[in-house]
C-alpha cells in the first residue's frame, strides 16, 4: 500500500509539473503574440478608402514587413527562444503549437495572430495619421517627440542585437563543448589507468603462477628422485687411520649420512680431536696417528 501511494503521489506531481510547463508555456506563446501585435502598432494606418484588391494588396504589404520586423526584433527573438527552452521535452506534437522559434514567423503565422488579437485598421484620415505616427526604434517602440526617424539606425541596432544574441549562443555552445572534451579526456585518462592498473596485476598472478609451478616441479623432482642411504652403520663402519702419523683423508656421504662420529678408537694414539669433517669435498680427516671406526651420530 505505502509503494502505490508513493506512486500515486508521484503521478500527482509529475502531472501538476507537467501542467505548471504548460501554463507557463501558454503565458509566454501569448506574449510573443503580443509581441507581434505592438510591432504592427508601428505600420503606417492603411486608409479606409482601399477596396478590394487594392486593400488584399496593402494587407499583403503590411504582412510582408511586420513578418520581416518581428523576426528581427531581439525582444521577440528573446521570447522565443523563452518558449523554446521550455517546451523543449514537450512532445513534438505539443511543442508544434508554440511559437518556439523566431523564423516560423512567416506571413501566413503573422496573419493568423493579427487576425486574431490585433486586426488591421483602416481610418479616413490615414494620410493625417500617418503624419502623427511616430517612427519605430530597433524594439518596435515610437520614437520619443522630437527625434528623427533613421531606418538605417534601426536596422543596424537590430542587427546588433541579434549579432549579439548569436554571439552569446555561440559562446555557450563553445562552453559546453569544451566541457565534455574535458569530461572526455577525464573518462579517457582513468580508463587508461585502469588499463595500467590491470596489466600490473596480470603480471603479478603470471609470477606468482611460475613460482607455484616452479615450486611444484621441484617438490616433484625430489620425490621422483630416489633416496641414497646411508652405507655406513655399527654393523659396517667406516675405517679411517692416519698413516705415520700424516693427514688421511676418507671420503663420507654427508647428504646421506650426515655427521660423523668415532664409533671406536683402534689406535694407541688417541683419537680425541684428531677428527675434522670437510663437507664440501666429501671427506672426513684423520690427523696425527689416530685410526678408528666412523659412524653417522644417529
Amino acid at each position: 500500500m505505502t509503494a502505490l501511494k508513493s506512486l500515486a503521489l508521484l503521478s500527482v506531481f509529475l502531472v501538476a509539473g507537467c501542467g505548471n510547463k504548460t501554463k507557463d508555456a501558454d503565458r509566454l506563446n501569448g506574449e510573443v503574440k503580443s509581441e507581434v501585435c505592438r510591432i504592427k502598432q508601428a505600420l503606417p494606418p492603411m486608409p479606409a478608402t482601399l477596396v478590394g484588391a487594392e486593400r488584399d494588396a496593402a494587407i499583403a504589404a503590411a504582412l510582408v514587413l511586420l513578418s520581416e520586423n518581428a523576426r528581427k526584433s531581439p525582444a521577440l527573438i528573446a521570447k522565443t527562444r523563452e518558449v523554446n527552452a521550455l517546451v523543449k521535452d514537450f512532445k513534438p506534437s505539443d511543442r508544434f503549437t508554440y511559437l518556439f522559434d523566431a523564423n516560423r514567423l512567416d506571413e501566413s503565422t503573422v496573419r493568423q495572430i493579427v487576425e486574431a488579437q490585433c486586426p488591421f485598421e483602416f481610418i479616413d484620415d490615414a494620410v493625417d495619421a500617418t503624419a502623427e505616427v511616430p517612427a519605430a526604434d530597433a524594439l518596435g517602440e515610437p520614437a520619443v517627440d522630437g527625434e528623427v526617424f533613421d531606418e538605417a539606425a534601426m536596422a543596424a541596432a537590430e542587427d546588433a542585437g541579434i549579432a549579439a544574441a548569436d554571439a552569446q549562443f555561440a559562446a555557450e555552445a563553445e562552453r559546453e563543448r569544451l566541457l565534455a572534451e574535458t569530461e572526455r579526456e577525464r573518462l579517457l585518462a582513468e580508463a587508461e589507468a585502469a588499463r595500467a592498473r590491470k596489466e600490473v596485476l596480470q603480471a603479478e598472478r603470471e609470477l606468482l603462477a611460475e613460482q607455484r609451478r616452479q615450486a611444484e616441479q621441484s617438490a616433484q623432482m625430489a620425490v621422483a628422485a630416489p633416496k641414497v642411504s646411508c652405507p655406513y652403520n655399527v654393523a659396517n663402519p667406516l675405517k679411517c687411520a692416519s698413516r705415520d702419523r700424516q693427514p688421511t683423508a676418507c671420503a663420507w656421504n654427508f647428504e646421506a649420512c650426515g655427521m660423523p662420529r668415532l664409533f671406536k678408537q683402534e689406535s694407541k694414539t688417541t683419537c680425541t680431536g684428531k677428527m675434522s669433517a670437510d663437507q664440501a669435498a666429501g671427506q672426513i680427516i684423520i690427523v696425527d696417528g689416530c685410526r678408528g671406526l666412523f659412524v653417522p651420530q644417529i
